[in-house]
This record gives structure tokens, C-alpha cells and sequence, in this order.
């Protein structure tokens, strides 16, 4: 209820007539089409989406070679405590320190900083959902396409990749919401001239207190991370129901 209320009166404020208060005789859209006619709003979206994208695909590919690697070598559980460190320690240390080495090497902080400091993370979260899949892959499987002829790049593309297809898609969606929605990190390793949408929600609600055009941007962005979050468990459910049924 403390987390779903909010949300939902998030979303009724930003359909309502009124400024600052709910008044639903009247469902307009004029919140989203002026937050979106705003130049600051439509370029911050824009960098949002550019981030997100790009973090996912980079943190998928590596994600799954992580994940294929881990799976052929069995290392020990040195190799797997590095990996998992970004998830488990605070994203505000994680981030403050990353905002220090790059200060500390002279580097214009901006897009390309905001994205390896995303990367750091994502790319933890996609090993962990494909490891999952790619164990549960059958060694004797690869051992009989390598015997009869296959090299490693043929076995990765013609055998692991589409069993494994609906884990890479499950990471890259979850990947992209993490960054989409990520605040503390992008606030710490971005520069002036870069933006996203959660920050631009920050210093506005900042500057101004709630408006209605808040609400309608926060409601785009919880749209998208339900989306995501709804085709991840359908996909990985299937997924599921196909493996052991």
C-alpha cells in the first residue's frame, strides 16, 4: 500500500485539471504535452534514452560473455565476490569513489563517464540473470557440436545464443530500466552539460516543489520501468515453463 498509493495518486495528478488537486471530472493531457514542449524535458528524455540503451546492450554483451566464460571455466569464488560487489555494496560510496577517480585523473565528466559508471553496475546485474540460464545449458550439448567440427565462435552463435536468447533479452530490458531510473550514480560522474531525466526531476522538484508536469514525466518513467519490469517476469516465466515442462 506505501509503495502503490503514491504511485497511483502520482499518476491521477498528472490526468487532472487542476494544479494542486485531483479533480478527475475533467481527464486532460495538457501536463504531458507542456512537460514534453519543454526543450530541457524533451533533451533530457532524449540522453535518458540514449544512456539506457547503450548500457544495456554493452552490459548484455558482456553480461553474457561473463556469464559463458564463468560457465566453461568454473572459477573459484574470488572471481564471483568481484563480480557481485557493485550490487552489494551502496551505490552512493560506489558512486562518490568513481566521482573521485575521475576528478583525481582530470577527466570531463558527461556522458561517457555516467556510462561506465552504469556499466559498473548493469553489468553485474545481467551476469547474474544469465549465469541462471547459461548453467542450466548441458555441457555434453557443446561437447557434441565441438566434436563435430564446430570452433568456440560457431558453438557461442549457433547453440548458446538461442537457447539463451530470452535471458539476454530479460538483462537487456532490466539493465535498461536500471538506468533509466538511476539518480545517485548519474549525479555524482555527470558534468553540467549532460542531464537525465531523474535529475531533471530532482532540481526541478528542487527549484519549484510538485507541479503537475513533475507528475506526468515521473509517470512516463514509471510506465516504462513497469513495462520492462512486466516483460521481464513474462519472458523468464515462459522461459521457465518451456524448460521444465
Amino acid at each position: 500500500m506505501f509503495l502503490y498509493i503514491p504511485i497511483i495518486i502520482n499518476i491521477l495528478g498528472s490526468l487532472s485539471s487542476q494544479r494542486y488537486t485531483i479533480d478527475l471530472t475533467h481527464i486532460t493531457f495538457e501536463w504531458y504535452y507542456k512537460a514534453f514542449s519543454n526543450k530541457e524535458i524533451t533533451t533530457a528524455t532524449i540522453n535518458s534514452l540514449l544512456l539506457s540503451v547503450t548500457s544495456a546492450v554493452i552490459a548484455s554483451v558482456l553480461g553474457f560473455l561473463t556469464g559463458y566464460a564463468y560457465m566453461m571455466r568454473k572459477p573459484g569464488g574470488f572471481v564471483e565476490t568481484v563480480i557481485y560487489i557493485p550490487i552489494i555494496i551502496p551505490e552512493i560510496i560506489e558512486a562518490f569513489t568513481l566521482a573521485t577517480f575521475y576528478i583525481s585523473l582530470g577527466v570531463e565528466m558527461g556522458f561517457y563517464t555516467v556510462l561506465i559508471g552504469h556499466l559498473t553496475f548493469n553489468i553485474a546485474y545481467a551476469f547474474v540473470i544469465l549465469r541462471s540460464r547459461l548453467e542450466m545449458i548441458s555441457r555434453e550439448l557443446i561437447d557434441v557440436a565441438k566434436s563435430l567440427g564446430a570452433g568456440e565462435i560457431t558453438v557461442i552463435i549457433k547453440v548458446i545464443l538461442p537457447i539463451s536468447y530470452p535471458a539476454i533479452l530479460s538483462a537487456a530490458l532490466l539493465t535498461f530500466a536500471l538506468s533509466f531510473d538511476d539518480l545517485v550514480k548519474t549525479l555524482f560522474t555527470t558534468g553540467p552539460g549532460f542531464k537525465t531525466l531523474p535529475i531533471l526531476i530532482w532540481s526541478m522538484t528542487g527549484r519549484g516543489g510538485i507541479s503537475p508536469q513533475i507528475n506526468a514525466i515521473t509517470a512516463v518513467i514509471l510506465i516504462i520501468s513497469l513495462t520492462s519490469s512486466l516483460l521481464i517476469s513474462y519472458i523468464l516465466r515462459r522461459e521457465l515453463i518451456k524448460t521444465y515442462y
